[in-house]
């Protein structure tokens, strides 16, 4: 089935999204609709897609274009009638060209802001090998990617008007997880490693933890943590890290951290990195929560907890949850505590399927 309309309403507004589709189950058009109480912040937005084969043009339309009020007065059979919206009246345009389910090109332009994008990709037996962009100020963007026998990427290296930017390197575990990305940069022509993600699993092959590393006066240091830990039916969400360090991480040595506060006009903040910084900095906890998951794995209850204490409640949320007879989400009620630590109505989410 497909999901062709959202409906959220929260505190005296309401947004919908309506996605209308052809005989080929592809979508043709999102209206989104936002509506208030104040009718000068009610408005809507209108994306129109035309297609040439399994290529298509996507154009986007503000409230007040004639596109978009002749469509929320004539309703969807306008989109049965080729030629019926008008492309200059548009706000933003997206052309993306594909050949067998592969995107050859893609041309972006926020016309708004006057802004332009251009990209075209190359593959080799289905795995993509290159990008090449033209950005709005007339750069060029050259990303290379290098993938093993099965396509699966093992690095992409990014070059500026010819230039080298940074490099990802990828690195698997014995049964094909993802274990550590890495990011190089260059200085004084040489490549070095600036930061490194590492992640790892349960029994079932997701993520439960991910590690961020940053290099800091020629070494890397751990700077955050993100856990996702599974037991039963639920899931506990922790996050702790370093916001002074991850700041200033990335950079050879810090002599180029320092020449980088130079260049911004942040000098003040030279003395406070010392070489000593990393070394003394601790790890501060962030976030701590726990959902409570139903069934179909949507939550029915999110507790909000201390991070200093594990043991005491901050606050909570609740969601009522309502299936159709394929087991696909309806509607959500969420609920959240109120001043007097009572659960309160806070939204309504509901979708239609067909």
């Amino acid at each position: 089935m497909l999901l062709y309309k959202e409906v959220l309403r929260h505190a005296g507004s309401t947004t919908i999204k309506e996605t209308f589709f052809n005989s080929e189950k592809k979508i043709i058009a999102i209206l989104e609709l936002y509506q208030d109480v104040s009718p000068d912040r009610t408005g809507g937005v209108l994306s129109v897609y035309d297609y040439t084969g399994e290529s298509y043009r996507l154009l986007r339309y503000s409230q007040d274009t004639n596109s978009y009020k002749r469509f929320r007065k004539e309703g969807p059979v306008l989109l049965l009638t080729p030629g019926w919206h008008t492309t200059s009246e548009a706000n933003y345009s997206q052309e993306c060209k594909y050949d067998k389910g592969l995107l050859m090109e893609k041309r972006i332009h926020n016309i708004a802001y006057n802004e332009k994008e251009s990209t075209v990709y190359f593959y080799e037996k289905g795995a993509k090998t290159i990008e090449q962009k033209v950005m709005t100020d007339g750069s060029r963007v050259t990303i290379n990617y290098v993938n093993d026998s099965n396509g699966v990427p093992l690095s992409k290296a990014t070059l500026k008007d010819g230039v080298f930017t940074d490099q990802v390197n990828y690195n698997y575990q014995p049964g094909g997880l993802l274990s550590v990305e890495q990011i190089f940069k260059p200085h004084n022509g040489q490549k070095f490693a600036a930061t490194e993600k590492r992640y790892f699993y349960n029994a079932k092959k997701q993520v439960e933890k991910t590690e961020y590393y940053g290099r800091y006066n020629g070494q890397l240091y751990l700077y955050k943590v993100e856990e996702e830990i599974r037991k039963g039916d639920t899931v506990s969400k922790k996050s702790s890290g370093m916001p002074e360090l991850e700041m200033a991480v990335g950079y050879y040595d810090l002599a180029a951290l320092h020449s980088y506060f130079k260049e911004n006009n942040m000098e003040a903040y030279i003395p406070y990195y010392d070489k000593d910084f990393a070394a003394k900095s601790r790890l501060m906890q962030f976030n701590y929560a726990i959902d409570k998951l139903d069934q179909q794995g949507n939550p029915v209850e999110t507790s909000i907890m201390n991070p200093e204490k594990p043991e005491e409640q901050l606050t909570k949320v609740a969601y009522r949850n309502e299936y159709n007879e394929d087991s696909l989400l309806e509607f959500v009620i969420t609920y959240i505590l109120n001043d007097k630590q009572e659960l309160e109505e806070n939204s309504i989410k509901k979708l239609y399927y067909k």
